[in-house]
């Protein structure tokens, strides 16, 4: 196996002494392709593991490093942005090389959008396309790969209630302007906070202590920024309460708000 950290030269010189493995990364994946092109005489297998979660946008993001992201309305539309993206960039370099006989391409992921399975896919008796393989939720519970998150989960109502501040009376669609209202209310700092004390207060009392007190819990969380933020929410509440847990945050790349950057090794 060889890991391709340098300069295309190098990419180049793996592929031409016949490296088994060649492991890579998105930029340099049309320059792959270009000199695969040119060694008909050795068959290989592209595999894409993940490429928009893997990647997060790094390509389009740098595209746009110049812009700072406020709100969290911003952060969650161009991380959607990023990532769509860099699939479609995926996908235009596959589909330019698909009919080369010396080259198989194997995509790997958990989110296929329907332009992914038309390129990857195969097509039933109704026209409609498939994935050529699946390892579905189910069997990977059912193999203890994963748990059922499903089996044991707890539910919070959000009530809430918005003043008017303008005299006029606008009309809107009313699904357009629910969904903006609903928004306006979840990324709201108190909204974050209080969620923060409920999650943090639910793990203090209930969690713990298991699995002979070494157990974790995880927050997915609607984009970049809105880790940032519940990192911060969490770490604050942790402090103020004086408990002997830490946090911890993933997140790809610099993520810019209130004229500040945040870095998973600056927050960690």
């Amino acid at each position: 196996m060889e890991r391709i950290e340098k300069h295309s030269e190098q990419l180049k010189e793996a592929l031409e002494t016949g490296s088994n493995i060649v492991v890579t990364t998105l930029q340099k994946f049309p320059y792959i392709l270009e000199e695969v092109k040119d060694l008909p005489e050795r068959k290989y297998a592209v595999i894409i593991d993940e490429a928009h979660s893997s990647q997060s946008g790094i390509t389009a993001r740098k595209m746009k490093q110049v812009l700072s992201t406020n709100s969290l309305e911003e952060a969650e539309a161009l991380d959607t942005e990023d990532m769509n993206e860099v699939d479609e960039e995926i996908l235009k370099e596959v589909e330019s090389y698909r009919n080369l006989k010396n080259i198989s391409f194997f995509a790997f992921t958990a989110t296929p959008k329907s332009k992914t399975l038309e390129m990857f896919g195969m097509p039933d008796e109704y026209g409609h396309y498939n994935p050529f393989h699946a390892y579905t939720m189910k069997q990977a519970i059912r193999e203890h790969f994963i748990l059922n998150v499903l089996k044991n989960y707890l539910t919070y109502a959000t009530y809430f209630k918005l003043v008017k501040k303008i005299q006029d009376d606008p009309e809107y669609e009313e699904k357009k302007a629910k969904k903006l209202l609903r928004t306006f209310v979840e990324e709201h700092p108190v909204a974050i906070a209080r969620k923060t004390e409920i999650m943090l207060n639910h793990f203090m009392s209930f969690t713990r202590y298991k699995i002979k007190g070494k157990a974790k819990a995880m927050v997915v969380t609607r984009s970049r920024l809105h880790a940032v933020l519940y990192k911060k929410a969490f770490d604050k509440l942790i402090k103020e309460n004086n408990y002997s847990i830490k946090t911890l945050v993933a997140f790809t790349g610099i993520v810019r708000h209130d004229e500040q950057e945040y870095t998973e090794n600056s927050m960690n």
